[in-house]
């Protein structure tokens, strides 16, 4: 199933992120990151489980509104995948910090410097690793998504959040986009 196929990629991708980002951050092991990261979007997964010609409705009306997933979510299904996952995260008994990272990773950024660089916490870092996936369009079904070009615009946040100048950034961008080219095909789902 081709949707179920573009949201794994990007759950991997944010995994795969997230596991390197958590080195940027006390107190966050790679492999809480990495299964934070890779549950992020499980709401959309059980929507698409649930009902995928309704799912494939919400990608037609981003399609063609311009509407974020959340909002064209809410208005095919009357609920979107941050409250399907946090249902879905506290049902299956999932770690607190990966229901949070589910809860929160379409949140505002932390204004504070105490949440910053080394004191991200997994919500935020989840963030930095779903708008690198956003930005890199890994995952994408659409190319009038705007997720990829509202990303972009991001990148400065995952900047400041790490701690890094623009061009570290950029760098680290480039680096992980390699690392995802390298290692995604251990992930990759079989035909069905």
């Amino acid at each position: 199933h081709q949707i179920r196929d573009s949201i794994w990629r990007h759950s991997v991708s944010t995994a795969m992120f997230a596991r390197k980002l958590s080195g940027f951050c006390n107190n966050v092991a790679e492999g809480e990151a990495f299964l934070a990261g890779i549950l992020h979007d499980v709401g959309k997964l059980v929507m698409i489980t649930k009902n995928p010609s309704a799912y494939t409705d919400v990608l037609k009306l981003m399609s063609v509104s311009g509407l974020s997933s959340l909002e064209a979510e809410e208005r095919v299904f009357e609920v979107n995948h941050i409250e399907v996952g946090s249902w879905a995260g506290e049902a299956w008994n999932f770690p607190l910090s990966t229901r949070e990272a589910i809860a929160f990773h379409h949140s505002s950024w932390p204004e504070g410097p105490q949440q910053q660089k080394r004191n991200t916490d997994i919500p935020t870092l989840i963030k930095c690793a779903n708008t690198v996936s956003h930005c890199l369009g890994i995952g994408h079904r659409s190319p009038h998504d705007q997720a990829e070009a509202n990303a972009k615009l991001e990148l400065g946040n995952v900047a400041t959040q790490l701690g890094l100048s623009t061009e570290e950034c950029n760098n680290l961008v480039s680096s992980l986009h390699t690392i995802f080219t390298r290692e995604y095909a251990t992930f990759e789902l079989e035909e069905s």
